[in-house]
């Protein structure tokens, strides 16, 4: 606590959270202050800041949502994994590095997520920070995506516009398509000027959850999210 900042309370800058609706191939966001889900339909463009990974999914077991704290590096920083359940009090599901803890996850509902905060424009056409997190079918996309455009995703901006329909077994899904072009002057500037303010939260962030700030691991586990497929 110190004067320009009186509590030890840190904000996320994101001011949305965005997951892939697969059902209707369009992106989504909860609106706390109306408590409905808002359709983000395609096209969405933006400028990556910053990747991170997390835990998020839901337990049948408690009839509630799961999360975790954001890690850098998956191989060297721990996550602690818990959640809320339909009677309102919080459940722990599992500690450790996710190597450690990666069954207990999956088998109470966890998935490894993404959690990709971007430069957006929004409805008043101003840069905001918004964060994707990216699970399952939405990943597999973003994965993809990746693995042929190394470069573009901290240069250019990236784009959502399409998604491909597939099957698994009895369950029709889809998978959203990034595609990039080259960024505009303004929106990089744009950019540049949010991750700045991201990174400062970020800083604090780790300091209080980690004891070491690390890249996250371009290892990522893909086998658990390709056996998962589609949610």
């Amino acid at each position: 606590m110190s004067r320009s900042q009186p509590t030890n309370t840190l904000v996320n800058p994101a001011k949305k959270y965005l997951d892939w609706d697969s059902e209707n191939g369009q992106f989504k966001y909860y609106n706390k202050e109306t408590k409905e889900n808002v359709a983000v339909k395609l096209p969405v463009k933006f400028y990556v800041l910053d990747e991170l990974a997390t835990v998020k999914g839901f337990s049948d077991k408690h009839q509630g949502g799961m999360w975790s704290n954001e890690v850098k590096n998956i191989t060297t920083q721990k996550l602690k994994v818990q959640g809320k359940g339909k009677d309102g009090k919080l459940f722990q599901v599992a500690e450790g590095l996710y190597s450690e803890i990666k069954d207990a996850l999956v088998a109470a509902g966890g998935k490894y997520t993404r959690s990709l905060y971007v430069a957006m424009l929004n409805n008043e056409e101003e840069y905001e920070i918004v964060n994707f997190q990216l699970k399952g079918a939405a990943f597999s996309g973003w994965l993809d995506f990746c693995n042929e455009n190394k470069g573009a995703v901290m240069t250019d901006e990236i784009t959502c516009k399409d998604f491909k329909r597939e099957k698994k077994g009895a369950t029709k899904y889809t998978i959203p398509v990034f595609t990039s072009e080259t960024a505009s002057e303004e929106g990089n500037e744009a950019a540049i000027k949010l991750d700045i303010e991201l990174q400062e939260y970020l800083s604090k962030y780790f300091e209080k959850t980690q004891s070491t700030v690390e890249y996250v691991n371009d290892k990522v586990p893909v086998e658990e999210d390709t056996e998962e497929l589609p949610f």
